[in-house]
């Protein structure tokens, strides 16, 4: 699952969207927590995973589309992953450059535990705020932390249709 994560994001560039493996499935009651993303809030992202047309690959890309239109190189350039019994950690560094050469890039911290079906049953991010903080206001126009989950996908829906009418 880890490996999978990462290759989605490795070849982002090259396949036009993120394509997140099939075995990243949510049990029904799956949380995500992130003290940046949610506000440190569960949300219900088994739920979520139900709605028409909501897939992981999906959100992933309207996420990579928005940070690629500033940084159009963005993609994971460290990536290391720990097993565990019941789940895995891992630790992404993505970095971009905006179009006059500024770097930009962020740690994401990743906790993901699973079940006995292999389902997702809790996931949680953890980023640095004072590095994340700029590159995320830069993309998406609005600076987190944010105060729920929805807050920061709001965000990135309203960036993502200003992108797409200029």
């Amino acid at each position: 699952m880890a490996e999978g994560y990462h290759e989605a994001y490795r070849r982002r560039i090259e396949r036009q969207r993120v394509i997140y493996p099939d075995e990243w499935r949510f049990a029904d009651d799956a949380t995500y927590s992130s003290p940046y993303f949610s506000g440190g809030q569960d949300a219900p992202i088994g739920k979520f995973m139900k709605a028409p047309d909501m897939t992981m690959s999906n959100g992933a890309t309207m996420e990579a589309r928005v940070y690629a239109a500033k940084l159009p190189d963005w993609q994971p350039v460290e990536f290391t992953s720990w097993p565990s019994d019941n789940g895995f950690a891992m630790r992404t560094r993505f970095e971009g450059h905006t179009e006059d050469g500024r770097k930009f890039g962020f740690y994401a911290l990743d906790f993901v535990q699973t079940n006995e079906e292999r389902l997702i049953t809790r996931w949680e991010t953890f980023v640095d705020g004072e590095e994340f903080g700029p590159l995320v206001e830069m993309a998406v126009g609005v600076r987190g932390p944010f105060d729920s989950f929805s807050s920061y996908w709001t965000a990135l829906d309203r960036r993502l249709r200003e992108l797409d009418t200029t």
